[in-house]
């Protein structure tokens, strides 16, 4: 117990410090008060070329940026950028050098005292363990993780936890354990809507199912968290699920379909780099060459496999190798090859299935509940002492109160005069009464006469209306419902709308009956079948009757909209009908423009004159931009207008990967965000984009191998827009009027800038800036 209060104590200086200290958050606020410091440049360039998987280019800018810092002596900040490298070598599956930089950034955090990084660390060093096999030490740092998470109630990264442990469960075939784990983890990522943890927990899933032989099952799963994946990003593809969904495909004897994922995700894994995800994926390739009887690709890609995974000491991908060359081996005769692989493949498999660590790990789960549980203990006597006080209080309380009576008690003697006062007043009160009480009768008759007149006026409505009880039986149907019905209105009553309707369809509008007990009327649209076994389709305004607060029936006043739904249908079966028509005609120039920009590429080899090349380059990039706006409108659902965030991205990654050459370290910079424009100003505008951008990486940056160039769409509630595309180079030439030039593209952005009602102006401070001004409305 003195263990626990010392602990919470702990917690509470670490608590109090940890809001003196910067935290990673801190770090980034400082960080953007600093947009234009070399120092947060260099952080922010690892951190996008980690987002494009560009590791090499990430990992030197991580490493000048470790530098900077080493020199400034900033040692707050060693933490995230040592967790940024081990991040790198963790993807490349490096799992040696990894954990060498978490432990050093797990190090730093603990001398700044930083939980939210020790916890990171801490994870990363877990997923260190877990590529190299130990994983009861995995297990350990994920747990030790865990009680950072717990007590910040970070549920994110306590899905992440509870997503690892399941994984390890499941390698060490513990599949109850690694369900239970599973189920808590997606439970806690669907609270949090996190798409991207349910796809992994989704594929975890489909792993256990494929241990447990539930193909089936297992390919749902698959199935399910690619669709989550494609959801967060159309363009993205995740080599280890395509390798999982290869690999039950082959258990289930279609070797067709997993060749085919398996190449996929080899393919992947190589543009990648991934060594773990390339080795599985060999060895995969070779099980596959096996079965087909190809002993030498088989060995080929077997032997590569163990390369790869001794290289990142990953004696998992070892032992499947080395099952799989035994096989192959004795299968060819060659025993004493067979028995090298057997002996490798007991070795590595007798240590990974080692008993002991299973206990270890189950140790390490009773160690982390049993402090788990100290905690609850130490918060449980928090609470008392907090009754406690609360007790305290509460007297108090009651002595205030006593005092207050006796107040009260003592100035009742001076409100007896005012009771006599009160008394005459009643009397007064009572004679009024009796006078309102013969105004009330007077108003009841002529209530009810009121009453007859509504019964007339309901009976001779137009629109249907019945009044049911609070069984949805009819007790009153006018004449306009029993023509709807198509029944006389004495075969109605009594009857229900189960009656006149299917057992689905009554059961839908039985289940607004609920909301009218709880006093919510309601609206809604249904159908009957009428005498004539005619389907008709009702609009309906229900409204719900309450005597003295108890629910008593419903009335309705509904209305036939037969002939309305059949005219929707119609107009909505010609509308999809147009719009199949038009994402066609879409489609088609889009395959006309890449036909265009065929016959050029094909046109452009018979000439090696450079300025001739240049312009048929030049041209197959205009009918490129417009190709890329046919394109996305033929995948989009709004036909009307583009996002033309999308379309500029992708258009200036085109351009920038025609023309920078190797060695070139040239920056793109978007500040565009939902913003959707009109086809006849989105081609110009993307014509205008591809004419800038290319001149800026044709010209501004002669004899220099790095730049950066700055692509801007703003606008305003009037639909007034700004469109920026400046580059740092070396400026546009002051002899050359831009405006009046007898060079072609600046030619035609003036023509297009005319063309959507628009004005232009240019800039040739620190670089070059070309800066148009138009409307959505204009033209």
């Amino acid at each position: 117990m003195k263990i626990g209060k010392i602990y919470l104590l702990l917690i509470l200086i670490i608590v109090f410090m940890r809001n003196s200290l910067p935290a990673e958050e801190n770090l980034t606020d400082v960080n953007r008060t600093k947009e234009s410091s070399e120092l947060t440049g260099l952080l922010e360039l690892g951190d996008s070329y980690f987002q494009q998987n560009e590791l090499d280019l990430a990992l030197l800018y991580y490493e000048k940026y470790l530098s900077e810092i080493e020199e400034s002596n900033l040692n707050e900040y060693l933490c995230n950028v040592y967790r940024r490298i081990g991040n790198i070598h963790y993807n490349r599956s490096n799992a040696l050098l990894a954990q060498e930089f978490y432990q050093k950034s797990l190090d730093s955090a603990l001398k700044q005292r930083d939980e939210e990084e020790q916890a990171l660390a801490l994870s990363g060093i877990g997923n260190s363990y877990w590529l190299q096999g130990a994983y009861e030490k995995a297990v350990a740092e994920y747990l030790a993780a865990l009680l950072i998470y717990e007590s910040r109630n970070d549920k994110d990264h306590i899905a992440y936890i509870y997503n690892n442990i399941g994984t390890i469960k499941t390698i060490l075939s513990k599949t109850d354990e690694a369900q239970s784990y599973y189920e808590k983890a997606l439970h806690l990522y669907q609270e949090t809507k996190n798409l991207e943890g349910e796809a992994r927990v989704y594929n975890r899933l489909g792993e256990l199912n494929h241990k447990l032989k539930n193909y089936q099952q297992a390919i749902k799963y698959y199935y399910r968290a690619q669709d989550l994946y494609n959801r967060i990003d159309p363009y993205s593809t995740n080599p280890n699920l395509l390798s999982a969904i290869g690999i039950t495909f082959m258990d289930m004897g279609d070797r067709v379909m997993a060749a085919e994922y398996i190449e996929n995700s080899l393919r992947l894994c190589r543009q990648q780099n991934n060594r773990w995800c390339l080795a599985r994926n060999l060895m995969l390739l070779g099980k596959l060459d096996l079965y087909e009887n190809n002993l030498e690709n088989a060995r080929i890609n077997l032997e590569e496999s163990i390369r790869l995974a001794r290289e990142i000491d990953a004696k998992e991908l070892i032992v499947f190798s080395a099952t799989i060359l035994d096989s192959l081996f004795n299968r060819e005769h060659d025993y004493r090859k067979a028995y090298e692989n057997y002996r490798l493949y007991k070795t590595l498999d007798d240590s990974l299935k080692s008993i002991e660590r299973e206990k270890i790990i189950t140790e390490l789960e009773i160690e982390y509940n049993a402090e788990k549980r100290e905690r609850e203990i130490e918060i449980y006597k928090l609470e008392i002492e907090k009754n406690n006080l609360t007790k305290w209080l509460l007297i108090c309380l009651f002595l205030l109160a006593m005092i207050f009576i006796f107040i009260i008690y003592y100035r009742y003697r001076q409100k007896n005069k005012a009771n006599i006062m009160l008394r005459q007043l009643s009397d007064e009160l009572e004679s009024e009464v009796q006078k309102r009480t013969a105004q009330l009768e007077k108003i009841n008759h002529e209530l009810q006469k009121s009453e007859r007149e509504y019964r007339e006026l309901i009976a001779n409505l137009e629109e249907g209306f019945i009044i049911v009880d609070r069984e949805d039986v009819f007790t009153f149907v006018n004449p306009a419902a029993a023509r709807i019905f198509g029944y006389p209105v004495e075969y109605l009553m009594g009857k229900s709308i189960a009656d006149f309707t299917d057992p689905q369809e009554a059961a839908r509008v039985i289940s607004f009956t609920e909301l009218r007990r709880k006093g919510i009327s309601s609206r809604y649209e249904t159908f009957i079948t009428d005498k004539n076994g005619i389907t008709r389709y009702i609009q309906v305004s229900a409204t719900p009757l309450f005597n003295n607060g108890d629910f008593q029936g419903t009335s309705a006043l509904f209305i036939d909209i037969t002939e309305r739904k059949n005219q929707e249908k119609k107009i909505k079966s010609s509308l999809e009908e147009k719009e199949i028509l038009l994402k066609e005609i879409h489609h088609r120039v889009k395959n006309n423009m890449q036909i265009i920009s065929s016959m050029l590429k094909l046109q452009s080899r018979y000439t090696k004159d450079k300025k001739t090349l240049e312009m048929f380059q030049e041209s197959f990039n205009r009918v490129k931009s417009m190709s890329i706006i046919h394109e996305k409108l033929y995948l989009s659902t709004n036909l009307k207008k583009i996002d033309f965030t999308d379309y500029i991205r992708s258009l200036v990654r085109f351009l920038y990967n025609t023309y920078i050459q190797k060695g070139d370290h040239f920056s793109l910079y978007f500040d565009i965000s939902d913003i959707f424009l009109d086809l006849n100003k989105a081609i110009p505008c993307g014509l205008i984009v591809n004419e800038l951008v290319s001149n800026s990486l044709k010209h501004a940056f002669k004899g220099k191998q790095e730049g950066k160039i700055t692509i801007s769409l703003k606008g305003d509630t009037k639909e007034n827009y700004t469109l920026i595309v400046a580059d740092n180079g070396c400026g546009f030439p002051a002899d050359i009027d831009y405006q009046n030039t007898s060079t072609l593209g600046l030619q035609i952005v003036n023509t297009l800038v005319k063309q959507i009602h628009g004005n232009i102006e240019m800039s040739s401070k620190n670089g070059t800036q070309f800066r148009i001004k138009f409307s959505e409305n204009s033209g």
